[in-house]
C-alpha cells in the first residue's frame, strides 16, 4: 500500500489537531482568522489586500465574468453595442494631439508610480 504525500500530510495534520487541547485549537483558529484578514505587503513594502479580500475580489471577478458571458450568449446584440461603445471611446481618446499628450502623460505617471517614483 502506498500513501501519497497529500494523504500523509492530511493524516499528520489530523493527528496533530486531535492531540491539541481545546485552548490550543481556539488559539490556532484565532491566529488563522487573523492571518486571513491581516493586510499584506509586497516585497517592496507596499500594502496589499488581505488574503480574504484577495479571495473575495477573485471570486467577484470570476462571477462577474460568468454573468457577462451568459449575457453575451443570451443576447449577441449586447456584445455588439459594447464593442461600439468601446470603439467610440478609443476613437475619442486618440483624437487630437492634446488627448494623445494626456494619454502619454498618464501612462508615464502610471509607470513611475508602479516603480515607487512618485
Amino acid at each position: 500500500m502506498q500513501i501519497t504525500d497529500e494523504a500523509m500530510r492530511a493524516i499528520v495534520a489530523k493527528a496533530i489537531f486531535d492531540n491539541m487541547s481545546t485552548e490550543m485549537k481556539e488559539g490556532l483558529l484565532i491566529k488563522a482568522v487573523a492571518n486571513l484578514i491581516e493586510p499584506q505587503k509586497n516585497s517592496y513594502g507596499q500594502p496589499l489586500p488581505s488574503h480574504l479580500q484577495q479571495q473575495f475580489t477573485h471570486a467577484t471577478a470570476v462571477m462577474s465574468a460568468n454573468i457577462v458571458q451568459e449575457m453575451f450568449a443570451a443576447d449577441p446584440a449586447i456584445k455588439e453595442r459594447l464593442a461600439k461603445v468601446v470603439s467610440e471611446a478609443l476613437g475619442k481618446m486618440f483624437d487630437g494631439e492634446d488627448n494623445l499628450r494626456r494619454l502619454s502623460d498618464a501612462i508615464a505617471r502610471g509607470f513611475r508610480e508602479s516603480f515607487g517614483d512618485r
